[in-house]
């Protein structure tokens, strides 16, 4: 079925790869599928959670030039296709309650953080193998 998905452009049912390749236009590299639906399938379990609405993403793969250039960390989960922002305004439209308990849930195991920026809060989850969270 991802096999499938991803010859047809997804990465997930809602999620194309071309809105999840990195901003400078480099699309996710086939070595990291797996990685990318395994992403996709978190977020699919977000959306689901609250309500089945759309859960657009800001950022999701990075290749490593376009994460350099945005000071991105060197071991950032975007370059391995397994990183998404989501902003505060789409947290709030979802709820932002509804939103959290659902990342908690299906991000458990992986990463969670929110940063600050000039355009306001972003929330970052990742699916990482271990738990971690942090606030920047």
């Amino acid at each position: 079925f991802k096999e499938k998905l991803w010859a047809h452009g997804y990465l997930s049912p809602n999620y194309t790869r071309k809105e999840a390749e990195s901003k400078d236009g480099t699309p996710i590299p086939s070595r990291l599928r797996r990685a990318a639906q395994r992403q996709a399938f978190h977020m699919e379990r977000v959306r689901h959670d609250c309500g089945d609405k759309p859960l657009p993403v800001l950022s999701w793969y990075r290749s490593p030039e376009h994460n350099d250039s945005v000071g991105g960390a060197s071991k950032s989960q975007h370059v391995k296709a397994r990183g998404c922002d989501v902003s505060e305004e789409t947290r709030q439209r979802l709820g932002p309650r509804r939103f959290d308990r659902a990342c908690h849930k299906h991000f458990a195991n992986g990463g969670i953080g929110t940063q600050t920026t000039p355009e306001g809060p972003v929330r970052h989850v990742d699916s990482r193998r271990g738990p971690a969270r942090w606030i920047y």
